[in-house]
């Protein structure tokens, strides 16, 4: 037994959340139980749940008041799936547009908590989520996290993100992360030789249960290790989420690290969507706070036929998102699966693809960490895209929004400089729009120069490790 793990687990998280008011505990056991529910019910559940939602939403949340009366929208009415087809879509430029008329009508203002994405479109995004929802995200997260071997109290270690921005160290917060969240940061936006031998050092240093990690980053680090020999941490999973997950990176991944790589779905927006388990065959959505619809041309596809996914957060009462177009494909799946959850099943048909950029000193960023901490919190950017066309030269392709004005440059300019160095020659472009990939996708940063600079270390690693079934 690991001592630090279980005080942390039975006597500081109990004690924290006494003394919090929190019921994330709670939530996690609820969890838990409702999991292994059977389908119907679980479907039940999340329909009901969906009932509430929109009946608050028309009754307090003037967007959706307003809409209801124009369309004849009735919330009671709602009694499947394809009901929903007449509620319009929620786009990420309505909630840019009408931030302040989806906030739902006396919602007391200390409980409106900012928070911000540059989602996957270069957009940044502004909105609001109310604490019991951020208790239940959290929770659900346990959840999910418990499939990959993490219990509450192990230590855990995330690559990503941009450890120059975790609030300042104190006592108090060195305190709460020994007792309470046992997490190593690791910064997925300066993957240099010598920041990852670091990196392993203190994985091996701290013992982390998992590696939560932008898929992408999680290779990188995988090749690293590979390329030179070393000895990998030994974790129960490695969680990939943010980006897609592709089936070469998962078996480099898997061999090197001895464990399964655990793909995992969500946005910042409504939080996690699906997750797969022990089985990794597909995901299971996170039925009891999201409900997913997959649509083409405004109606549900059948199983394995893919379509648009749209959510609906169903317990952020202080600013509902429905039927929020996230801007990727996926598909429903027939039947259950062999772990015995009723959750409902899903696949991905398109998902988040970035390039690192590669610094000229041959350092790599992550592209998706870079779309979260570049743009998120600069009103004038409607859209950015970054373009390498070259090791020294980095091209900003920028939207104006309404109240774009040289400040915003400025302040990306900083940012850049900050998060890449100063050593790239960079111009910035404004342009009327930003194109879609051919896959209808579209892509944050696109670099002409890291494919070959980091294929060439990946393909000797792939190879290296390759065999039929990596898994253990």
């Amino acid at each position: 037994m690991n001592i630090t793990a279980f005080l942390s687990r039975e006597i500081a998280y109990r004690a924290w959340a006494a003394r919090d008011g929190s019921p994330r505990l709670r939530y996690l056991r609820e969890f838990e139980a409702s999991q292994w529910l059977s389908p119907e019910e679980v479907a039940a559940n999340s329909l009901e749940s969906l009932r509430r939602m929109l009946t608050h939403a028309v009754a307090r949340v003037p967007y959706y008041r307003a809409l209801a009366a124009r369309d004849g929208l009735d919330p009671t009415e709602i009694y499947s799936p394809a009901d929903l087809a007449r509620w319009p879509v929620l786009s990420k430029q309505d909630i840019q547009v009408h931030s302040d008329e989806l906030i739902a009508e006396g919602w007391p203002a200390d409980d409106l908590q900012p928070d911000f994405t540059g989602g996957s479109t270069g957009s940044p995004l502004r909105f609001f989520v109310c604490r019991d929802r951020r208790e239940r995200r959290t929770a659900g997260m346990w959840r999910h996290d418990r499939w990959a071997g993490w219990k509450l109290g192990d230590a855990r270690a995330v690559l990503w993100g941009a450890s120059r921005d975790l609030p300042r160290a104190t006592w108090r917060r060195w305190l709460r992360n020994a007792l309470l969240d046992r997490c190593l940061q690791l910064d997925a936006t300066n993957l240099t030789p010598s920041a990852m031998a670091g990196y392993l050092r203190e994985l091996h240093r701290c013992g982390p249960v998992v590696l939560q990690a932008y898929a992408r980053s999680a290779r990188a680090f995988a090749d690293y290790v590979a390329a030179r020999g070393l000895k990998a941490p030994q974790f129960t999973g490695i969680i990939s989420t943010a980006e897609v997950l592709s089936p070469e990176d998962r078996q480099v991944i898997e061999s090197v690290f001895a464990c399964r790589a655990y793909d995992r779905y969500g946005c910042r927006e409504v939080g996690l969507i699906a997750s797969q388990c022990s089985e990794v065959r597909h995901l299971h959505i996170n039925a009891e706070s999201v409900f997913v619809e997959f649509v083409r041309d405004g109606r549900p596809v059948a199983p394995g036929e893919p379509g648009e996914i749209l959510i609906t957060d169903l317990w952020n009462y202080a600013m509902p998102l429905v039927r929020y177009r996230i801007q990727d494909a996926g598909s429903p799946v027939l039947g259950n699966c062999p772990c015995g959850r009723g959750l409902p099943l899903m696949e991905m048909v398109t998902g988040r693809v970035t390039d690192f950029i590669v610094r000229p000193d041959g350092s790599l960023a992550s592209g998706i960490a870079l779309c979260t901490y570049l743009i998120t919190e600069i009103p004038g950017l409607a859209q950015m895209q970054i373009v390498q066309p070259s090791l020294a030269q980095l091209v900003f392709r920028i939207v104006p929004g309404a109240t774009y004005s040289s400040a915003d440059l400025e302040a990306l300019r900083a940012r850049a400089e900050r998060y890449l160095g100063s050593d790239f020659a960079f111009t910035f472009d404004l342009v009327g729009a930003i194109p879609r990939e051919p896959s209808g996708k579209y892509r944050f940063t696109v670099s002409h120069v890291s494919p070959g600079w980091v294929g060439a270390t990946s393909e000797a690693v792939a190879s290296r490790h390759a065999r039929p079934d990596s898994r253990p």
